[in-house]
């Protein structure tokens, strides 16, 4: 019975995330078809909304990333790569267009590179993903005086990055991001994660980074965004550690600093361990109702 539970239990984890792909996937195949038919006005026009909106208020950030997330999540190939050629050839002095083959190459390297542990990862793999950043940093830089508000072009450098073990351009294209978008709430939420100690950073050094951001945004919901991620973090390595209570109630904590699909997920998964089904069907009913189109329970925030 508990293997049949269990089984149950991942057969509702997986249509949480095929609900959440075919979600997303209707925005990027609009995507697609415009690459593919050369509609490159009709994408260049609507980036550009999304980058007049957050330049009018630097604190709405999320509904920008959420396009570039999507971008950067198209399927390469070579006809995807052509199509955003033609565009820079027809638009090369634009901010959304270089930003948009910049977060597409940034995508196409991270695929290449897989998810496993370096060293269950290929030479080979990594060359490819360092021929695909190579592509992304030529246009993501080449973007960044094209625009007041870079954000979105920093944001993917860091993630490039934060992948390619180099602190120092982590570091630097943050400062210069908080320097003209203090309070934009992902870049910090980005930040935060690459301090985590499973990446070799540490809890002191989040706390920290959590008081000094509380003096930027003050008590609410993007503060408490934050703290999440910290008890998250430590939810993480008492789940590690088969510790499986401790790990169901710092769960419990981040999501009462903010609820969310993914810490949602990973709870029921430590209630399925413990053969709570009930309390596991719950969280999934509930990951289920708030996915949203770029959120899935395998993705960090």
């Amino acid at each position: 019975m508990v293997r049949i539970a269990i089984a149950c239990l991942f057969c509702l984890l997986t249509a949480i995330t095929q609900s959440t792909a075919a979600a997303a996937a209707l925005e990027r195949e609009e995507i697609l078809q415009a690459l593919k038919e050369g509609r490159f006005s009709d994408l260049e026009s609507r980036l550009n909304e999304l980058q007049i909106d957050f330049e009018t208020d630097t604190t709405q950030d999320r509904p920008l990333m959420e396009a570039v997330w999507e971008i950067a999540n198209l399927s390469g190939t070579p006809e995807i790569d052509a199509a955003f050629d033609r565009w820079i050839e027809q638009a090369p002095q634009s901010y959304v267009a270089r930003l948009a083959r910049g977060a597409y190459y940034v995508g196409r390297g991270l695929d290449a590179r897989g998810t496993k542990w370096s060293s269950e990862t290929s030479a080979r793999q990594f060359e490819e993903m360092r021929r695909h950043f190579k592509t992304a940093r030529a246009d993501l830089e080449a973007s960044l005086p094209l625009s007041a508000k870079p954000m979105a072009s920093y944001y993917e450098l860091i993630v490039m990055a934060m992948r390619s073990g180099k602190d120092k351009e982590i570091e630097a294209h943050y400062r210069s991001t908080i320097a003209f978008v203090p309070r934009a709430i992902e870049m910090r939420v980005l930040y935060l994660d690459n301090l985590q100690p499973r990446w070799g950073g540490s809890f002191k050094e989040m706390e920290a980074y959590v008081e000094k951001s509380a003096k930027i945004l003050g008590e609410g919901k993007d503060l408490n965004r934050l703290r999440a991620l910290v008890v998250a973090e430590r939810a993480h390595v008492a789940r590690e550690a088969d510790n499986y209570p401790e790990a169901q109630t710092r769960y419990g904590e981040a999501i009462a600093l903010h609820d969310h699909s993914y810490y949602r997920c990973m709870r029921a998964g430590i209630s399925a361990h413990m053969k709570r089904f009930d309390s596991a069907a719950e969280d999934l009913d509930m990951a289920l109702f708030m996915a949203k189109t770029s959120d899935t329970c395998g993705d960090q925030i």
